[in-house]
């Protein structure tokens, strides 16, 4: 009832080439933000109770956000050479991650759906499995091992 329509080829190529185009945006946030992303995920390793980890992340996430955006509001200043340039990166660099996090869960979804497009139109029998009403995405998996690289990215299991 709200599933959306399977992605034409057309649309896939236009929505591909969009995301190239966008790409230096993207690298530009990621090299502003990963590290600030990427600490709490890892130090949050250690959690031992499960309970915790989302709590937790999300602390670190706040503390290590701050205190690298007031690194960078000091080191900035001296790599760009001009107060500013170095404002006009400070304040897009928030803007940027939150797009590049964003733009990556597209992309994944975007890959997802080429290979789905791609197993519609070489394997048409495999793609009818697929969509098949009241049937388990597991018994899928198990029986049609093919398919597990196209139920992990389009349909978020695994």
């Amino acid at each position: 009832m709200f599933e959306s329509p399977a992605p034409t080829g057309l649309m896939l190529v236009l929505s591909a080439m969009l995301s190239l185009v966008l790409l230096p945006v993207h690298l530009y946030g990621m090299i502003f933000n990963y590290l600030p992303y990427k600490l709490p995920v890892l130090l949050t390793r250690k959690v031992k109770d499960p309970q915790f980890v989302s709590s937790v992340n999300f602390g670190l996430g706040f503390v290590t956000f701050v205190l690298w955006y007031l690194i960078l509001l000091v080191v900035l200043p001296v790599f760009a050479g001009s107060g500013l340039i170095a404002l006009c990166i400070y304040i897009s660099m928030p803007f940027t991650g939150l797009f590049t996090f964003y733009h990556y869960k597209h992309l994944k979804k975007l890959g997802g759906k080429f290979r789905l497009f791609f197993l519609k139109h070489r394997q048409p029998e495999q793609y009818k499995i697929l969509l098949k009403p009241g049937k388990s995405w597991l018994n899928y998996r198990i029986c049609y091992p093919k398919l597990r690289y196209i139920t992990r990215t389009c349909f978020g299991s695994d």
